[in-house]
């Protein structure tokens, strides 16, 4: 969010005012209408003298006063015919204008100032009050959050510069370029800029996702060579550039980069002010890792030590969110008097709008807490709320910001919403979202479609919230891949703002009509958000497309295999079941989400300890919740596979585990093989009898940076021999290169890693280890896409047999979810939990022998192998042979 808070008053330190120390202690709100030229009795005062007596008003904050001044001196200057003083200090004047929300005259201002401009090629001191007015029509642009015609102007500027080869004007409008471009989403764009304004070239901005070891260790090299030589004493740009950097690096996922230009810049500053907006920023940087502790230490120092009001309002606006975000609602509230009082001491601009907004929001969080949980927070009330979103209303209409609008309007919805004002909460939403679809902003659109859907489901509406729920999921899915990149400014969240209007869609879907039954249609519209929201939490992890293959019918896949989606909705575990040739058939287990969550978190810690036994009872009661109400159709339907597709915490859990306390068998033990998928559209079914078995198999016996040996997997890697034809790399042949030059050079169908890994919710913590460096996701889709580059086949079978999902991540599957689409494999066999791994040896060993017969499909195989390990006293309790999944293609 720092990015776009970075508003004019920075601006224009980096523009024209660079010299200025601006304060803001006594800025009225608003001015009367004054006149761009006003009149004066006599003009026998120098110019020059009024100019300089007006930058001394402007710097004690008497800003009437430094405009009137400024008035007479371009009065001045018009008569005595000075055009290029004129055009100077008519560019001066727009941006006080802009400041003080007189939208109209700043416009007159700077049009007026090129009109009235000699030729800029006459001369050098022409061209350069060209660039400062283009400059600044820049800044004038950016703030009504015109960002691409800001981005034009500021280019422009810079060949201006370049041609009076001027590096401080070049370096200014370098800057102030990378600024547009970071609010544009445009960050490849925005950091390679930075990284030409600041001579850091050979360093490469690529993303950290997709960037081998040697490449990160080169940028670290290049990093730490241009931060030593940087002067003890830093100017003012120079760490406005670094600055931004970091934060480019920190959406981009380099961390370790943006923190070592922070902590050194930081380090070479000592003014107070400065030191704050590093100080910010290491707290952005620490929100990103989730290290709130980190950031709320990092956000309280940046608040003690700004000495400006807008340094200090954007330390005490990141300080509220994280204190809202962690429920630590008294502190939080403490802070809202201190950030109200001194948001009317800012200019009126876009960057500081969207600011307003996101405290408004955060004060309605704050007061839903303070009604829901009866707490005395001693907040402003609705009503006062409404007014200050008013104002906000009203200075957009007055910039010209129509998203600032439209954000000010939906949010004035929101505040009617909770006081069941329906008509009113109606029309605002209404209007809002009319303002987002005409400035083509679906990044907003989609809320407004949300919230609007919200209150035809308040007013009882049901077709007309399904009607506008389908519009918001149809928005979101034009959008889901740049929503990250569109949502810096306002505080963007998959989990609270995105995947809710999946569930909740699904959940009007599933409610049923006068008749009381749910139509086929809503069935299958359920089904196919569902699919959309597994695609859709997929492309967040990435963030990116993740989409690898073409949907397929279930039908048409597998005769024999039915689907079940389950869905966690606040109320009940809803359950969907699909039967070949037959229709949909809706099933509801009612348990609250809360309670069901618990549950599963009980039955996976039961799982993984060894010495307890209570995972039959918890995993009976999930039986009951998950299986028994489809048991009687599945038997009925003769189906011999069950494809899961779930959500959220069940990912984390074996399904094949649950127990049947009535039959006193697992699931695993009953007629039916077990698959796993994202959803059927993620599918590229081919049948494994078809494929010619040649197995490229890696694995580490040794500790490894943390990680304890794996003693059997030799063993495991040389049974696997023994069935199918494998080439294996063991330990220090276990590395990238090696992988990649025998992938490159064969033509496998298995790829086998008996190595640590880690799937988590995070995608930095996604990983499988070789001999010399952790291989994230991307990095092994980039390794395995070659084959297909070279014209051979796919990897058919992807097998992970020592990784482990994420202590504590309740999302931590969608981690392994996300490595078996990426992988470009067409099934990926893995494990939920480390494993042991001579139990493991044996597990693979029985695997691949049902595999090379060809007389079982995967599922097939699968299943035989893991009832050979519950067969096995040693083995029986679930922790040995529970924790393998089979995801994506079963056949």
């Amino acid at each position: 969010m720092f990015h776009r808070f970075v508003s004019l008053a920075i601006l224009v330190l980096i523009g024209f005012l660079a010299s200025l120390t601006l304060s803001f202690a006594s800025l009225s709100p608003t001015i009367a209408y004054t006149p761009i030229v006003a009149p004066i009795a006599q003009n026998t005062i120098d110019p020059a003298q009024l100019e300089q007596q007006g930058q001394e008003f402007f710097q004690q904050g008497k800003i009437e006063e430094a405009i009137e001044i400024w008035q007479q001196a371009a009065l001045t200057y018009r008569n005595q015919k000075k055009w290029l003083n004129l055009a100077s200090i008519l560019s001066q004047l727009a941006l006080t204008y802009q400041q003080v929300g007189l939208s109209t005259q700043a416009q007159q201002a700077i049009t007026e100032s090129l009109s009235v401009l000699p030729p800029p090629s006459s001369s050098k001191e022409n061209l350069r009050v060209y660039g400062q007015i283009l400059n600044n029509r820049g800044l004038l642009e950016f703030a009504k959050g015109e960002d691409q015609t800001a981005f034009d102007y500021w280019e422009q500027a810079e060949t201006a510069y370049k041609t009076l080869q001027d590096p401080t004007g070049i370096l200014r409008a370098q800057l102030n370029q990378s600024l547009a471009l970071q609010s544009l989403g445009l960050y490849p764009r925005a950091c390679d800029l930075l990284i030409q304004a600041l001579a850091l070239s050979p360093f490469s901005c690529q993303n950290r996702k997709i960037e081998t070891t040697q490449q990160e260790i080169q940028n670290q090299e290049i990093l730490q060579q241009k931060l030593a030589a940087l002067s003890p004493k830093l100017d003012e740009m120079q760490v406005i550039g670094w600055r931004r950097l970091a934060n480019i690096l920190r959406v981009n996922g380099r961390i370790k980069e943006a923190q070592s230009i922070l902590e050194s810049i930081l380090s070479r500053l000592t003014s107070p002010e400065d030191q704050a907006g590093i100080l910010l920023s290491l707290g952005k940087l620490e929100q990103t890792q989730k290290n709130l502790d980190k950031a709320l230490n990092f956000y309280q120092q940046s608040t003690e030590k700004a000495l400006s009001v807008r340094t200090k309002i954007q330390s005490q606006l990141a300080l509220l969110g994280v204190l809202v975000l962690t429920e630590q609602w008294k502190t939080a509230a403490a802070l809202v008097p201190s950030i109200e009082t001194t948001f009317h001491l800012l200019p009126t601009n876009h960057t500081d709008l969207y600011a307003q907004i996101n405290f408004l929001n955060n004060l309605i969080i704050l007061k839903e807490a303070e009604i829901n949980s009866n707490l005395s927070l001693n907040l402003p009330s609705w009503s006062a709320i409404a007014e200050l979103v008013g104002q906000v209303i009203q200075k957009a209409r007055n910039l010209g910001d129509k998203r600032t609008e439209s954000y000010g309007l939906g949010t004035l919805g929101k505040i009617y919403q909770h006081t069941q004002q329906w008509s009113t909460a109606q029309n605002l939403t209404e209007q809002a979202l009319i303002i987002a679809q005409s400035i083509n902003a679906p990044e907003i659109t989609y809320r407004w479609q949300w919230q609007l859907g919200r209150l035809y489901r308040a007013q009882n509406q049901q077709q007309a919230a399904i009607n506008t729920y389908e519009n918001a999921v149809k928005t979101l899915e034009l959008i889901k891949n740049d929503l990250v990149a569109n949502s810096q400014e306002i505080q963007y969240s998959f989990q609270e703002e995105v995947e809710p209007v999946y569930r909740e869609l699904v959940d009007l879907l599933l409610q049923p009509n006068q008749q009381g039954i749910i139509p086929q249609e809503n069935l299958s519209r359920a089904r196919d958000v569902i699919e959309l929201l597994r695609i859709a939490e997929l492309d967040n992890f990435f963030q990116q497309s993740c989409i690898v293959s073409n949907p397929k019918k279930i039908d048409d896949i597998d005769p024999q295999a039915a689907v079940v989606y389950t869905i966690i909705l606040p109320t009940r575990l809803a359950i969907i079941l699909s039967l070949p040739k037959q229709p949909l058939r809706y099933y509801a287990s009612w348990v609250k989400a809360q309670e069901l969550e618990r549950v599963i978190a009980l039955f996976r810690y039961n799982l993984v300890i060894r010495s307890q036994r209570e995972f039959f009872t918890v995993g009976q009661q999930l039986y009951q919740w998950i299986i028994q109400p489809i048991e009687a159709d599945l038997e009925a339907s003769g189906v011999k596979t069950l494809v899961f597709v779930s959500g959220s915490a069940l990912q984390n859990i074996p399904i094949s585990a649950l127990y049947d306390g009535a039959n006193q068998q697992y699931l695993i033990q009953k007629n039916y093989n077990i698959a796993i998928t994202s959803g059927l559209q993620l599918l590229n079914p081919l049948p494994l009898k078809e494929t010619k078995l040649f197995t490229l198999a890696g694995g580490l016996t040794q500790a490894k940076i943390g990680f304890p040996p794996l003693r059997f997997v030799a063993q495991e890697l040389e049974q696997i021999k023994t069935y199918v034809p494998s080439r294996i790399l063991l330990n220090q042949e276990f590395t990238v290169k090696d992988l990649n030059q025998n992938l490159e050079n064969n033509n496998f169908s298995i790829l086998h890693l008996a190595t640590h890994g880690q799937f988590s919710s995070r995608f930095e913590d996604t990983f499988i280890l070789t001999w010399n460096e952790r291989l994230n996701i991307l990095q092994l889709e980039s390794l395995l896409q070659q084959k297909t580059h070279i014209g051979q086949a796919a990897i058919e079978l992807l097998v992970l047999s020592a990784c482990e999902t994420a202590s504590g991540d309740k999302r931590a599957a969608l981690g392994l979810a996300g490595m078996a689409v990426r992988s470009g494999a067409r099934s990926t066999l893995a494990t939920l939990w480390s494993v042991n791994d001579e139990a493991t040896a044996e597990f693979m060993q029985q695997f691949y022998q049902k595999l090379s017969s060809k007389t079982l499909n995967k599922a097939g195989a699968f299943k035989q192998a893991q009832l050979n390990l519950l067969e096995n006293p040693r083995y029986q309790h679930p922790f040995y042979w529970a924790p393998y999944v089979l995801l994506g293609n079963w056949l």
